[in-house]
């Protein structure tokens, strides 16, 4: 009877480690969607002629900078960029300067951004959404190694350049991740 309690108990505890030990292996995988922004503040300053400038601002999006993605970004298999919005907030300077012919550029991937009205838009709150999906892929497939990647603006102020002007150029990716720990 001592010797059956013995092989039972041993069992058991065998049993327990085992199992302990493949816990990894049966965890689920779990999705983490989240939104995650940049700002570029931009400072354009007039020429003394008052033509038009180029001007352009680069930053670095990174998706690390959301805490939950980041404390499992070692075990991300999967990263989904389900949709990019952009807008424009904080404008200071005359009425009617536009962005002339803008281009957005996220990673290797370019956006043409168009031509409107800053100040206009800023009063309206204007989002704009990407929905490119194969752009959406490119910069996910781009930025999932690493976690972040580099984003420019580069554009032409566009009309009414007399004067200098600051705004915010707010850009917002709704991503998944997937975690498989």
């Amino acid at each position: 009877m001592k010797k059956l309690k013995t092989i039972l108990v041993l069992t058991v505890l065998a049993t327990v480690f085992i199992a302990c030990d493949d816990a990894e292996d049966v965890l689920p995988t779990f999705n983490i969607t989240n939104d995650v922004s940049k700002k570029l503040d931009l400072s354009v300053m007039a020429n003394t002629n008052g033509d038009c400038v180029d001007f352009t601002e680069a930053s670095t999006f990174d998706l690390r900078s959301n805490t939950d993605i980041n404390e499992n970004y070692s075990k991300v298999t999967a990263l989904d960029i389900n949709s990019i919005t952009w807008g424009v907030t904080d404008f200071v300077g005359d009425d009617g300067v536009f962005l002339d012919g803008g281009l957005l550029k996220i990673g290797e991937t370019s956006f043409e951004i168009g031509n409107f009205d800053l100040k206009a838009s800023d009063t309206a709150n204007e989002m704009f959404v990407i929905t490119d999906v194969n752009k959406l892929i490119a910069i996910a497939s781009e930025m999932l190694p690493s976690g972040s990647i580099s984003m420019r603006l580069e554009s032409r102020s566009g009309s009414n350049c007399e004067n200098d002007f600051t705004f915010k150029f707010n850009l917002k990716q709704n991503v998944t991740v997937t975690v498989q720990p």
